[in-house]
């Protein structure tokens, strides 16, 4: 089978510094985290439906690149969800039998998927060719040509070069947040480039190392607290084993088993009771600017003993958490 059949789309970083397909750990969970927060926020625009489903990328590494790819049979790596539990059981039984996935609540959501990676060039093309957001300003001047094709949004920018856009992305332009790249952006180096492409379309979108400035904003609140010395007692020493605390912090760290926040200077592990993490993966991956990880409120029990071994830093057992607003 072709690549082509098993994939819709990908994001990869090529050139020398990834030329044996290593981006490190670090960089690699950065990532992950970055273009799942991308897919989600263009998604959901695409197709409310999805709010509520978890998912996992696939990591594929080859000799030259690291990418991430959304494979063909796309329902299969939602977690804990399918087309069935999304859109109804009848609904998807009957779309099957006739061989397609299109119209109404059952629309194909392989074509979902292949909107938002196109949405997500578009996006990428416009803030290119602006050297920066466009602004809603610039949005209601700018100019509009009709064609065969559609309404197109012509784009002038500082050296008088021309981008016209679909008029279809006027809201997707308007609406995106200016940090939604930064996290993808900021580590791609010099000889390297991020690329996002949609299989079977020649057309691909590139960020280089001399244009991530414009995607890249420097402000990153949650490195800067993940990486502060903590020398202060720890916080959760106050409280006894197993009693029940409802506690608020910023989300620090994120891993596939635990989620570290930081309260009252003290960084506290916490891992859910039951489930999986990615259950709570809306609350902990950030929608305001400037941030990768919330603020959140988590209600849990406190674990204070490993067996009868006594733990040197207290942790939190949780049931649930909720993203706050910052204050301010």
């Amino acid at each position: 089978m072709k690549q082509e059949e098993k994939y819709i789309g990908y994001l990869r970083y090529s050139g020398k510094p990834v030329k044996d397909g290593i981006l490190g750990a670090r960089k690699s969970a950065e990532v992950l985290i970055g273009f799942d927060k991308i897919l989600r926020h263009f998604l959901l625009k695409e197709d409310p439906k999805l709010k509520n489903f978890d998912f996992e990328i696939p990591v594929k590494i080859q000799k030259g690149s690291w990418e991430m790819c959304i494979p063909e049979a796309v329902d299969i790596f939602f977690v804990g969800k399918t087309l069935a539990t999304i859109y109804g059981a009848e609904t998807v039984r009957q779309a099957a039998k006739d061989g397609v996935l299109e119209t109404g609540l059952a629309k194909d959501i392989r074509k979902t998927f292949r909107a938002t990676l196109k949405s997500i060039q578009w996006i990428i093309r416009a803030i290119k060719h602006n050297e920066g957001f466009i602004t809603k300003n610039q949005l209601k001047h700018c100019y509009v040509e009709q064609t065969q094709e559609g309404t197109l949004m012509i784009f002038k920018n500082k050296k008088g070069d021309i981008l016209k856009v679909p008029e279809q992305y006027r809201h997707l332009i308007a609406t995106c947040p200016k940090g939604l790249f930064s996290q993808n952006a900021k580590i791609i180096q010099e000889d390297t480039k991020m690329e996002i492409g949609i299989y079977g379309e020649e057309e691909k979108t590139f960020i280089s190392n001399k244009e991530k400035h414009i995607f890249f904003k420097r402000r990153d609140t949650n490195r800067s607290i993940s990486e502060t010395t903590i020398s202060k007692p720890h916080a959760l020493l106050e409280f006894k084993d197993e009693e029940p605390v409802e506690l608020e912090g910023e989300v620090i760290k994120v891993t596939k088993s635990e989620v570290q926040i930081l309260y009252k200077e003290s960084k506290i592990s916490c891992k859910p009771k039951s489930g999986s993490l990615a259950e709570f993966r809306n609350s902990l991956i950030s929608q305001e600017e400037g941030y990768t990880f919330s603020r959140v409120k988590i209600e849990g029990m406190i674990k204070r003993y490993s067996g009868s071994r006594e733990l040197t830093n207290p942790q939190i057992i949780f049931s649930d958490i909720t993203s706050l607003p910052r204050p301010g």
